[in-house]
C-alpha cells in the first residue's frame, strides 16, 4: 500500500459521485483555474460548461476520485475521456486538429484536474495524473494528452514525461469575437495554454 493509499481511497468515479464532483469543481476548480477565473463564470455558466462532459466521462469509467479515508470527502479528482468510447466529439478539446497532432485514435484525454487547496501541495494532483496514465496504458491507449492552462499542471506534466507540442501565450491570445487580448492580465505564474502529450 502506497502512502497515498493510506490517506486516500482513490477509485473510479461513478454517477453516484456526481454531486461531490460538481461541488469540488465549483468550490475549487472554477475559482482557481486561470482561464475560468478570468472569465468570471457564474455558477450556471460553470455547470453548463462542465456538467455534460463530466457525465460523459463517468460513462467511460476512467475518471478518478481521491476520497479522504477519515472524512469520506472527495478531495481531488481527475476527469478523463477515452477516444474509443466517445460519441462524436464529446470533448470540447477533442478536435480533428488535436487528433492530427496525436496521429492516433487510441488515446485518453485528461480534461479536469482539481484538488482541494489544502491538499494540492501534497502531490495528490501528480498521483491522480500518474494513475490516469496507468489506466490509459492498461486500456491499450497509445497517447495521453491534456490542454494545460495552469502553470502547476504544466509543471506536473513535465515531471511525468509529457512533451509540449503546442502552446499559446495568454498575452498573445486574441478573442475571435471581441478582437481583444482577454487573457493578457492573467497573473503569474500562469503564462500559457499548452497542449501536452505523453506516449504510452
Amino acid at each position: 500500500m502506497s502512502a497515498f493509499d493510506e490517506i486516500y481511497d482513490i477509485r473510479i468515479l461513478t454517477d453516484a459521485d456526481s454531486e461531490a464532483v460538481s461541488k469540488i469543481m465549483l468550490e475549487e476548480y472554477f475559482i482557481r483555474e486561470p482561464v475560468t477565473r478570468k472569465l468570471e463564470l457564474s455558477v450556471e455558466e460553470a455547470k453548463l460548461s462542465s456538467d455534460s462532459v463530466i457525465q460523459e466521462a463517468f460513462k467511460h469509467q476512467f475518471s478518478l476520485g481521491a476520497f479522504d479515508r477519515v472524512s469520506g470527502d472527495l478531495v481531488g479528482c481527475k476527469i478523463n475521456l477515452m477516444r474509443k468510447k466517445m460519441e462524436g466529439d464529446a470533448s470540447p478539446q477533442s478536435t480533428s486538429a488535436v487528433r492530427g497532432v496525436l496521429k492516433t485514435e487510441d488515446y485518453m484525454q485528461g480534461l479536469y484536474l482539481v484538488c482541494r487547496k489544502d491538499r494540492s501541495e501534497k502531490g495528490l494532483g501528480t498521483e491522480l495524473i500518474r494513475r490516469s496514465l496507468e489506466l490509459a496504458e492498461r486500456e491499450g491507449c497509445k497517447k495521453f494528452f491534456t490542454i494545460a492552462f495552469s502553470h502547476y499542471v504544466q509543471r506536473i506534466a513535465r515531471r511525468l514525461g509529457f512533451t509540449t507540442v503546442g502552446e499559446t501565450l495568454f498575452e498573445d491570445y486574441v478573442d475571435s469575437h471581441t478582437r481583444t487580448r482577454i487573457f493578457c492580465d492573467i497573473p503569474e505564474p500562469h503564462r500559457s495554454a499548452s497542449l501536452v502529450v505523453k506516449d504510452l
